[in-house]
């Protein structure tokens, strides 16, 4: 998770700012994060099952964005397909800390 949080935050606010280098750049790394994550197997005290889908859908992303910009589409359409990736990822996160809460 924390892997995956930093390749967002270094490419998901530089595009907030017009700046689309650092995701044209790193989306492949952004995929492998993302498939890891999914794959891992959540630490002690995490639900892994209570952001199993989310997960999926945020692989599922960050596969299209990939796609995008191999494609070499326009920043609008990478820009607005990364804030909806921005969008699911602290859906996930919001998952994670209720459930870390609870135990």
């Amino acid at each position: 998770m924390e892997e995956f949080h930093n390749v967002m935050a270094q490419t998901f606010h530089p595009a907030e700012e017009g700046k689309m280098e650092p995701i044209k750049n790193r989306s492949q790394e952004m995929l492998d994060k993302a498939i890891a994550w999914e794959s891992s197997t959540a630490p002690a005290g995490y639900n892994q099952q209570a952001v199993k889908n989310t997960l999926k859908d945020l692989v599922k992303g960050v596969k299209e964005i990939n796609k995008l910009i191999k494609e070499k589409a326009k920043d609008d359409v990478i820009k607005e397909k990364l804030s909806g990736l921005h969008d699911i990822f602290h859906e996930i996160m919001d998952k994670c800390e209720k459930e870390d809460h609870m135990n």
